[in-house]
C-alpha cells in the first residue's frame, strides 16, 4: 500500500512539472522549437488569443525544430487544418532546421491577406528572423494580421490597384502625344532665340593664321567597353524572400492562400 501511494505521488508531482511544458504547446501559440523565454510566450500567447477574439478568426503562430523535409506551404496548411482553429485564419510557421517560414490562410482570411499584403509582411518581418528577433517578428506579425482582416480590400480598391499598375492604351497614347506637342513647341522657341548663329562645319574660324602647327598625328582611344558575367552562386546559398500568393490546394484537398520562402 506504501508503494502504491508513493508511486502515486510520483506521478502526481511529475504531471505538476509537465504542466508548463504541455500549456506552451497548446492554443494559438505553439513555440515547439523553444525560441521564447516564459515570459515571451506568455505576452504572445495574450496577444495572439486578444487579436483572434476581436478580429472573429484564429491568429496563430507555431515554430518548429525541424519539418523532416516536407513542403513548408503544406506543412503550415495541414498545421491549421488538424489544430482547433477554425474554418478561418491565418498561421505564421518557422522550421529552424531548415530556415524556412510559411504564411497560410484559410477561409475568409484568403481574401484579407492579398499579393500586396502579402509582400508587406514579408519585407518587414523576414529580416527580423534572420536577425533572431523572433518576438518582434512575431508581434508584427499579429499587428499585420489583426490590421488586415480588419481592413479587408474591396473590389473597388483592387481595380484602382490594376489601373495604377497597367495603364490602358489610351491614357499611354494620349501622354505620348502630349509631350511631343510640349517637345516641339519648346525647341522651336528656343530655335528662335538663336537666329544670330550660323552653322559651322569645322574649327577653321576660331583659329588665327599661322598660330597652330601639327607635329605628330596618332590615335588614342577616350572610350572602352566593358563585359563583365554574373557570378553563379551555388545552390545551398540561402536567400531571404518569398514564393506563392493567391490560391493553392493543401495535400489534403482544402484551398489555402498565403506564400513561403526562406530566411
Amino acid at each position: 500500500m506504501k508503494k502504491l501511494s508513493l508511486i502515486l505521488a510520483v506521478c502526481l508531482l511529475s504531471s505538476l512539472f509537465c504542466l508548463p511544458v504541455c500549456a506552451s504547446q497548446t492554443g494559438k501559440l505553439q513555440d515547439i522549437a523553444h525560441l521564447l523565454s516564459q515570459t515571451e510566450w506568455e505576452t504572445l500567447s495574450q496577444e495572439l488569443d486578444e487579436a483572434s477574439a476581436y478580429c472573429g478568426m484564429s491568429i496563430v503562430v507555431v515554430t518548429e525544430t525541424s519539418i523532416g523535409g516536407r513542403d513548408v506551404q503544406d506543412y503550415a496548411d495541414l498545421f491549421f487544418e488538424e489544430g482547433d482553429y477554425g474554418e478561418s485564419g491565418v498561421l505564421f510557421l518557422i522550421a529552424m532546421e531548415e530556415r524556412e517560414w510559411a504564411i497560410s490562410t484559410s477561409g475568409q482570411a484568403i481574401e484579407c491577406f492579398d499579393d500586396y499584403r502579402l509582400d508587406e509582411i514579408e519585407y518587414q518581418i523576414v529580416p527580423l528572423l534572420s536577425d533572431a528577433r523572433y518576438l518582434e517578428a512575431f508581434e508584427l506579425f499579429v499587428s499585420y494580421s489583426q490590421f488586415d482582416i480588419e481592413n479587408p480590400l474591396t473590389d473597388d480598391e483592387r481595380s484602382i490597384g490594376e489601373r495604377s499598375t497597367y495603364p490602358t492604351l489610351p491614357i499611354v497614347f494620349f501622354s505620348v502625344v502630349l509631350g511631343l506637342i510640349v517637345g516641339a513647341i519648346g525647341t522651336s522657341v528656343l530655335k528662335g532665340k538663336m537666329k544670330s548663329v550660323a552653322v559651322q562645319h569645322d574649327a577653321a574660324g576660331y583659329i588665327r593664321d599661322g598660330s597652330f602647327q601639327l607635329q605628330r598625328v596618332s590615335d588614342t582611344f577616350l572610350y572602352r567597353n566593358v563585359s563583365k558575367t554574373a557570378r553563379v552562386e551555388s545552390s545551398g546559398s540561402s536567400r531571404s524572400g518569398g514564393h506563392g500568393g493567391g490560391f493553392h490546394t493543401s495535400s489534403s484537398g482544402i484551398s489555402h492562400g498565403g506564400r513561403s520562402g526562406r530566411f
